[in-house]
């Protein structure tokens, strides 16, 4: 990211004793402000300025007002004017243009009129187009450290709700949302994510901006960087991943459960730590890496921000019964008959779902393993979950610059790691997450109106 007191400039000439002049003149130039970082371009027609202004941002343009489309074609005011069109379509459109002309006033008129952030003056080597650009230069320095201090002290979007998988997480929770209203928003660079952007309404007459990401590929690393730049693109108030995990401490039948045994398909398991099982050191006195005796723990724990883990903790704590309802109510609408007939490895599902909140454990690896997974428990006898991506959520909101946003993971549980099989309950279990962070949601919110009342 370009630093506030860094002005990237791109001189539009076709003449090349003007196209030195000018880059000579601006690199002249003492600014009041300190350390400034002048970096200028050269374009000598319409073609290279816009391959260059395809590729990167300019905080000012100095565009001659009549260039040629090539390098040896004719110079026209119309070339100009399509130039400058293209510059104000452009979702990165530059704080400042500066037209210089050497043609008639009235022929100029013709074609451009002035805005706010253009403006035409007359070259002259020693002309006052070089004070006036300087000004705007100055302005254009404190503007940036301005909006660099606003973004980092300011949220954007409301909520940003991650997900990893398309079909059984993306699809269901966008589905399931009950969106009031469309957001209206820049296009940002979100290559090909699937994404949805809208409206909910929280209580009677509040209403919150949610955009929904899948990340379209599970793993830490992935994850990381995808959250990262979602943080700083939205600066939301709340950063969510939503979606399935495999349970520990299994309970494959509900109705036979043993003492020690916790989760079952649908629980709702909500992060309030995690950590990478798999951050330590192997050592060789164990060949085949499952005696948890050989492994050196290195993980490092992550949790939400202490305030907002509070919060959640506190809503958990007083809305428990209210949530398993309304996941409970959630899955017996759907069709349990065709659902208990694909469940295979000797698991059962009961819609009676239960509200957890502690650790959850990332990884790199996709487990299906007996065995792993016991060693996975041995080393964390505490944890709850096992997935592949919300350390590294937090990972993410933790290295953010400026303002954090409120970081939370809550994932349904959908498999137990072990090879037994329940598909159909995958996107019903990413539901769940949703409703269980819906009411986190309302309920905060409330809090903190009464907190702050």
């Amino acid at each position: 990211m370009r630093a506030s007191n860094e002005i990237k400039v791109l001189v539009v000439e076709d003449t090349p004793q003007k196209l030195n002049e000018i880059v000579a003149a601006l690199n002249a130039v003492e600014f009041d402000a300190q350390e400034v970082k002048l970096q200028i371009e050269k374009a000598t027609c319409f073609s290279e300025a816009q391959t260059q202004l395809q590729q990167e941002f300019f905080d000012v343009i100095v565009l001659d007002l009549k260039i040629p489309v090539m390098p040896d074609d004719q110079p026209r005011l119309e070339i100009s004017r399509s130039l400058y069109d293209f510059v104000r379509k452009s979702p990165a459109k530059p704080f400042y243009i500066l037209g210089l002309t050497s043609v008639d006033d009235a022929e100029v008129a013709k074609v451009f009129t002035e805005t706010p952030n253009f403006s035409i003056q007359r070259y002259d080597p020693k002309g006052e187009w070089l004070e006036k650009l300087t000004n705007r230069i100055e302005f254009v320095l404190g503007a940036k450290s301005g909006l660099s201090n606003y973004l980092n002290n300011n949220h954007g979007m409301d909520v940003i709700v991650i997900t990893a998988r398309k079909a059984n997480e993306f699809d269901p929770i966008v589905d399931a949302i009950d969106w009031v209203g469309e957001y209206q928003r820049s296009d940002k660079p979100l290559g090909g994510l699937h994404h949805s952007f809208g409206f909910i309404r929280v209580g009677n007459d509040r209403e919150l901006s949610v955009g929904v990401i899948c990340l379209d590929e599970m793993g830490l690393s992935h994850s990381a960087a995808v959250a990262a730049n979602l943080v700083g693109l939205y600066r939301p108030k709340y950063l969510v991943m939503l979606g399935m995990c495999c349970g520990l401490k299994k309970i494959l039948d509900p109705a036979a459960a043993n003492l020690g045994q916790r989760c079952k398909l649908g629980d709702i398991i909500v992060a309030t730590e995690t950590c990478c099982w798999d951050e330590g050191k192997y050592e060789d006195d164990d060949p085949n890496l499952l005696q948890s005796p050989f492994f050196n723990n290195r993980a490092v724990n992550k949790h939400p921000t202490p305030e907002f883990g509070k919060l959640v903790v506190r809503v958990l704590d007083q809305r428990k019964k209210e949530i398993e309802k309304q996941v409970t109510d959630y899955y017996k609408s759907q069709d349990l008959a065709k659902l208990s007939k694909s469940l295979k490895g000797g698991v059962k599902f009961s819609p009676n779902a239960t509200l957890h909140w502690g650790a959850m454990v990332s990884g790199a690896c996709v487990i299906d393993s007996h065995d792993m997974i016991n060693v996975i428990e041995k080393r964390f006898p505490r944890a709850l979950a096992l997935e592949m991506e919300a350390h590294s959520i937090y990972s993410a909101a933790d290295s953010c610059t400026g303002l954090r946003p409120r970081t939370l993971v809550i994932k349904g549980v959908a498999d137990f790691g072990d090879g037994s099989k329940a598909k159909p309950v995958q996107a019903m279990a990413s539901v769940g997450a949703l409703f269980c962070f819906l009411q986190i949601l309302e309920n905060s919110v409330e809090i903190e109106e009464l907190d702050n009342s």
